[in-house]
């Protein structure tokens, strides 16, 4: 049987996830537009600050940070950093015949450790954790 055919379960399940993962890097650009479009903020630079379709009032403010936008600028960062190597290394995993579980087991593992498209997040006041005191502890 030829490796590099659909035929090859490894390699099915190989495209299944590369194309995934593709899917996944072309969505989460869009998505942070999205984000940016929403919450009115969080563009880079100031020539994003033109009158336009999805900027129909500019204003500096826009180049403030937004903590939304943000994360999902960084997710995509990573998905960059982390996406482009999964091809050649796949391809060269498929080549030493794996059993079809454990390529399975593989791949679907590496698929999620691909950072989600992000949702709602917990307002600031809920993510400050206050300090811990243990009950346990004795006290002195």
């Amino acid at each position: 049987m030829p490796l590099l055919t659909l035929e090859n379960p490894v390699f099915a399940a190989y495209a299944v996830a590369g194309a995934l993962m593709v899917l996944k890097l072309m969505v989460q650009g869009w998505a942070t537009v999205v984000l940016m479009i929403r919450s009115d903020a969080g563009l880079l630079n100031p020539e994003d600050l033109r009158p336009g379709p999805a900027n129909r009032s500019p204003r500096p403010a826009q180049l403030d940070p937004e903590p939304r936008v943000e994360r999902s600028r960084r997710m995509q960062r990573n998905d960059l950093e982390s996406i482009p190597a999964f091809p050649a290394i796949g391809v060269v995993f498929v080549t030493v015949t794996p059993p079809a579980w454990a390529a399975n087991l593989i791949f679907a593992a590496f698929v999620p450790r691909v950072s989600p498209i992000p949702g709602p997040m917990a307002p600031a006041s809920a993510t400050k954790s206050a300090p811990c005191s243990s009950p346990s502890a004795p006290s002195r």
